[in-house]
């Protein structure tokens, strides 16, 4: 099921998420749903990109595959948010580049 983290994002709650994030020990930043999606995955869909930078400099691994093969670069892509498209771009290459 979805946790509070995965909620919070979804639904652009930034204060809540850093709250969760910062304050909750039991808090993994890199849980799934029962289908493979991680917090920063529902973020990218609703294209809150104050959520995805904070996840992102949390620590988050935001190249994980859900159970459709999805990742946050395609949820980022069926809402038509370049501007998530790009910064998960450019974060991609410079992993790619070892930067």
């Amino acid at each position: 099921g979805r946790t509070p983290l995965h909620w919070a994002s979804r639904n652009g709650h930034l204060e809540v998420v850093k709250y969760l994030v910062s304050n909750c020990a039991d808090v993994d930043i890199n849980a799934t749903t029962q289908d493979g999606t991680t917090a920063f995955c529902w973020a990218s869909w609703q294209c809150h990109l104050h959520i995805m930078r904070f996840l992102r400099d949390a620590g988050m691994n935001f190249y994980t595959v859900n159970a459709n093969g999805h990742t946050a670069l395609h949820k980022a892509a069926q809402r038509g948010s370049i501007t998530a498209c790009n910064g998960l771009l450019i974060r991609l290459c410079g992993m790619i580049r070892g930067g």
